[in-house]
């Protein structure tokens, strides 16, 4: 019979919110929390190291930022307006300080050279990072991931005694690629610069 079972009397739901008390939350809980846990922290790890690699970036795009004075008098070097867009992009995401900015200048040689670096560094740290990511260890949160695949069910349909319940929303996970990580945490946007001569 496939129907989903409660629990009996009041006697049958004591003893099991005694085990629960005395255990913590039933086993295929304590595993999906591992698994997600397991993940949360490979990612928050690799998001530090993400934001000490971009460190050379936002030096870079503190400074062009300073000496633009804003980033519409950098269009006349890019190639369209989108190309600003990302610059503003990139500020609000790696949110640039400096002890000492330089004044603004109307220099154009000064403005391409900084823009120039800035890119430099951004095509370095999308290197660097793709290099990065492809050394993570994925081995632990997919061995997490096998478990909760094979286990999962059968821990729940054990605590809440019905086939139907425990399929309920599960859904089995797939092993965790370097792709997923470099779709949370992503290679830099680059700017196209404008003709030669702008």
């Amino acid at each position: 019979m496939d129907d989903i079972i409660v629990l009996g009397d009041d006697r049958e739901k004591g003893i099991f919110n005694q085990v629960i008390a005395l255990h913590g939350a039933p086993a295929y809980i304590r595993r999906a929390r591992r698994m997600e846990d397991a993940w949360n922290g490979l990612v928050e790890n690799c998001r530090q190291r993400r934001h000490k690699e971009l460190t050379m970036v936002q030096m870079r795009l503190g400074k062009l930022r300073a000496l633009a004075g804003s980033w519409t008098a950098l269009r006349p070097f890019l190639a369209d307006d989108e190309q600003v867009a990302i610059l503003e992009r990139l500020e609000l995401e790696t949110r640039p300080s400096l002890r000492l900015p330089p004044d603004a200048t109307s220099s154009r040689r000064q403005l391409r050279q900084a823009l120039r670096e800035l890119l430099e560094s951004m095509t370095y740290f999308n290197a660097r990072w793709l290099a990065e990511l492809s050394k993570v260890d994925l081995s632990e949160v997919n061995r997490l991931r096998d478990g909760y695949n094979r286990y999962y069910l059968v821990e729940k349909e054990c605590a809440m005694r019905s086939p139907r319940a425990a399929r309920q929303g599960f859904e089995p996970m797939a092993p965790a690629t370097t792709a997923d990580l470099a779709a949370l945490l992503p290679i830099l946007t680059i700017p196209e610069l404008g003709e030669p001569g702008a």
